[in-house]
This record gives C-alpha cells, structure tokens and sequence, in this order.
C-alpha cells in the first residue's frame, strides 16, 4: 500500500468512527461537531486522491471547523446542562479517537519530510494542521 492509498484509508476510518460517534450520542451539540469533523475527513480523503492521481496543482484550504465548533459549544452551553460519558465505552471512544487524531497528525509531518515534491510536502504539512486541529477539538 502506498502513503496515499494508506492516507486515504485512515481518512475513511476516522469518517466512519465520527459517524459512530454521532449516532450513539446523546448530546445534540455533539452530534453536530461530530458530523463535521466527518465531512472534514471527507475533504481530506479527496484531496488525496487527487494526489494519488496527479491532477495537478493541488490545493487544501483551511478550514473554519475549530470556529464553528465554538459556535456549538457556545449553544450547548445555554441548552446542555453538563456532558458527561454515559459509560466505559463512551470515554473509551473518546480516548481512541483523541489517539486517532495524534497518530494522522503524526504521520502526515513524517511523511511530508519523505516527500520530494514541494507542493506534495504542503499538502502533507496542511494536513497534519488540520488534524491538530481535530485533536483540539477531542
């Protein structure tokens, strides 16, 4: 498997694990932010394959999820009284999906320093910032 092959897996297991987490929360607000960093990795997952495929000047834009995640809280402040992990395997999920996030940063700076193309390595480098961001938010 190749880095992009192995870039673009982990996107969509860390889409499918947001989705998960979605579905089984309670929270509305969770929900939401949830929802959006799945269709952040969506983002992520094309812009690989993009890179995959070589068309061209590829190009990530930065996205605004840590602002509107803010937004979120800032509604649940007035409607959630408190969130809290319902059990085990809630905090459990958490956890791995905070690790998640700390092995794709990690391994978009390693693979941008292996990288010969320039414009390939920023990509890389916009990635690992954006799953800082993703962790931040976990």
């Amino acid at each position: 498997m190749n880095v992009y092959d192995y870039a673009m897996q982990i996107e969509l297991d860390g889409e499918n694990y947001y989705r998960k987490l979605a579905d089984r929360s309670r929270s509305t607000g969770l929900k939401k932010i949830f929802f959006l960093l799945a269709i952040e990795e969506i983002k992520h997952y094309k812009v690989l394959e993009q890179l995959k495929r070589q068309l061209g000047m590829m190009h990530l834009e930065s996205t605004r999820i840590l602002g509107h995640v803010k937004t979120v809280f800032l509604e649940m402040k007035g409607l959630e009284r408190s969130l809290r992990f319902s059990n085990a395997d809630d905090l459990n999920s958490y956890i791995k999906m905070r690790d998640y996030e700390v092995n794709c940063r990690d391994f978009y700076l390693e693979k941008a320093d292996q990288l010969e193309d320039i414009s390939q390595e920023r990509i890389f480098l916009q990635l690992a910032g954006e799953e800082n961001k993703h962790l931040r938010i976990m």
